[in-house]
């Protein structure tokens, strides 16, 4: 309802790596150094945690040994999501440009992976990603409307109004997202810019899209049509 409200109460014990950590955004500065210069667990460790991933079937996932490996605007990102309740953050390595940027919010939701992306375009001198909106009449929403799923969770995606909304529960990405339509089955978060999804259309259905996220590529595979 537009408040802020306390987050309910966990004890971070439970997590043990996956959250049981007190820090702060230069601590985690350090960390990212001693990390990628191969002090914590040696260079050729650090190497396979920064490298793709080839799954059994052949296919190469742009995930390393806990890393995420993406582009912002040609410029190489390694870089991790964490969230959980009452927080939310964000951790990015640009290895050839010699630049780090850690993000940390104390409020669940909030856009940190939008908020690293804006840093790094004003230190890199990248320019300012404009948004728009093409709209669509009610029967091309369709076209789109349905559940998805990507493998970590499923994605419903339903029309809006002009637009189509999509909605996640990927930990560290949850929630409501209004998608901008710009043109070529291409569709942009409104809220970030940096992640965008191109439907793959036939016979006037999307049977799945390709989601590109901070430069991170996934793919959706249509499991359900709109209801």
């Amino acid at each position: 309802g537009g408040k802020f409200f306390h987050s309910p109460y966990v004890s971070m014990s439970q997590a043990y790596s996956a959250g049981g950590i007190c820090s702060n955004v230069l601590d985690l500065m350090q960390w990212t150094r001693f990390l990628s210069e191969g002090a914590v667990l040696g260079r050729d460790a650090y190497d396979l945690m920064v490298t793709p991933t080839q799954l059994l079937d052949g296919t190469t996932i742009e995930y390393g040994y806990g890393f995420a490996i993406g582009y912002l605007d040609g410029h190489r990102r390694i870089s991790h999501v964490g969230g959980t309740l009452g927080f939310s953050s964000f951790m990015a390595h640009y290895p050839d440009d010699d630049l780090r940027v850690v993000v940390l919010s104390n409020t669940e939701g909030t856009r940190t992976a939008a908020i690293e992306s804006e840093i790094a375009r004003l230190v890199l001198g990248l320019e300012e990603r404009s948004s728009r909106n093409i709209e669509l009449s009610a029967d091309e929403l369709r076209i789109y409307t349905g559940t998805y799923d990507i493998s970590l969770a499923e994605v419903t995606v339903s029309p809006a109004k002009d637009r189509l909304v999509a909605e996640l529960t990927v930990p560290g990405l949850e929630g409501r997202y209004e998608l901008l339509f710009q043109g070529d089955d291409t569709f942009e978060v409104e809220s970030d810019p940096e992640t965008y999804a191109r439907f793959e259309v036939r016979d006037g259905v999307a049977e799945g899209f390709v989601l590109v996220h901070q430069g991170i590529t996934m793919r959706g595979r249509r499991v359900a049509p709109a209801t």
